[in-house]
């Protein structure tokens, strides 16, 4: 085990593998007030453990380095009303349950700063994710800006045959009178040319040509 400064805890805090920073104050409340003051002291909370090493990490700190004489709150509350907490206890059972209205000494925990600590190669591994996700994005708004100049082209293309057609109808219909006048005259003349061969028809007929 080391000590607090060396493992990233604030001062007066005992670390746990260089993980948890916890404690212990002699100081009696109830299970109550030591929720409280832990909460207000560096936002920690009532030491909970993970397993019995830790357990018996607590009980060193408090029982050896510490020489406390007294129970020791620690996270955990028993029954369905929860008016029973966890103790730490310096008899053969690590852990005994008392009524959380007593008072007793009590240990807060709160995280290492020393394990929110990034290595070098954690920051680069970080810095290259990053980095890859950016290129990855941008290829995506280039593949999509690419996609959307397509459309754009397509539609210029679109509305400018729409303006060529509409354009030559524009031409077809300026040219319909011109063309219907001369049919009109062609007609026209048509008729006379045969009125005139039908009155030449009919003098040869009656011996006047």
């Amino acid at each position: 085990y080391c000590f607090v400064i060396a493992c990233g805890c604030e001062k007066g805090f005992f670390s746990f593998k260089g993980r948890q920073c916890v404690k212990l104050f002699e100081a009696k409340a109830t299970y109550q007030m030591a929720e409280m003051v832990c909460k207000n002291y560096g936002n920690a909370t009532i030491a909970w453990f993970e397993d019995i090493e830790e357990v018996e990490f607590y009980r060193l700190i408090t029982y050896n380095v510490l020489n406390i004489k007294n129970n020791v709150w620690v996270n955990g509350k028993f029954d369905e009303n929860y008016k029973h907490c966890a103790c730490l206890t310096e008899s053969e059972e690590s852990v005994q349950f008392f009524n959380c209205d007593e008072k007793h000494s009590f240990l807060c925990k709160q995280q290492s700063k020393q394990e929110n600590r990034l290595s070098l190669e954690d920051v680069e591994k970080l810095i290259d994710r990053k980095f890859n996700k950016l290129q990855e994005a941008i290829e995506m708004q280039r593949i999509n800006l690419t996609t959307e100049i397509e459309k754009l082209k397509t539609l210029h293309l679109g509305i400018s045959t729409a303006l060529a057609v509409s354009e030559n109808a524009d031409n077809s219909s300026n040219n319909l009178p011109l063309t219907s006048s001369v049919m009109q005259r062609f007609f026209y003349i048509s008729e006379k040319i045969d009125k005139c061969a039908g009155k030449y028809h009919f003098a040869s007929l009656m011996g006047f040509i």
